[in-house]
């Protein structure tokens, strides 16, 4: 139950079942991938990470989360150092899932883990629109008001989160998904979180 997934049109090198630390049985999973970096013969790791954490608003609970995600990074940077040849130029990790991220003090977390947050990279920044990146948007999904009854939170629960030396550079801005009704007549989305996209290019070094 509430398992996590992730589809890949590129063969990973590894897979492992990420196993939280406390607070859930919700596994993730990570795999690593092997790529030529642009501008270079040599090749490129990254580790991508699909993780759920622990929900609700509680001071407990904010906790477990932040244990969470720093023991996906660390786990990540694990799995990258058992594959390097020694010949990697970059190696770097995406995390990505329901982070459930309730507070706006948990935002510190993102720093913490020496990563980027791919919406307030592209979004919040000098010259971006500001635009809020809502995933849970009670007003804008009626399929949470469905099972939660006067709920009337706006919250950005899911994140794309890059560390430093991923070998990647996002290419525009990440866009929210599935953020319309799949059947506009019954008003039925395919869920009650928005999901997100981005493109992302490799780069010639790892992203800072």
């Amino acid at each position: 139950p509430h398992g996590c997934v992730i589809l890949t049109q590129r063969p990973f090198i590894c897979a492992s079942m990420l196993l939280p630390p406390v607070g859930t049985r919700r596994a993730g999973i990570v795999g690593i991938l092997r790529m030529a970096s642009a501008g270079s013969g040599q090749s490129s790791l990254l580790a991508l990470c699909s993780i759920h954490t622990i929900a609700y608003q509680t001071k407990e609970n904010r906790a477990m989360r932040a244990q969470q995600l720093e023991h996906a990074a660390k786990f990540c940077e694990e799995q990258l150092a058992l594959q390097r040849s020694g010949a990697e130029e970059t190696t770097g990790a995406i995390l990505m899932g329901d982070m459930n991220l309730h507070y706006v003090a948990e935002d510190a977390v993102v720093g913490q883990l020496k990563a980027v947050d791919l919406w307030a990279e592209t979004h919040f920044g000098a010259g971006g629109d500001q635009a809020d990146g809502y995933t849970f948007d009670t007003p804008n999904n009626s399929m949470i008001p469905r099972y939660i009854p006067g709920e009337k939170r706006r919250v950005r629960l899911d994140r794309i989160l890059m560390t430093q030396g991923a070998p990647f550079t996002p290419v525009g801005e990440c866009r929210l998904w599935a953020n319309a009704p799949v059947d506009a007549k019954r008003d039925v989305f395919i869920s009650d979180h928005f999901g997100l996209t981005v493109d992302l290019q490799l780069a010639a070094s790892g992203y800072q």
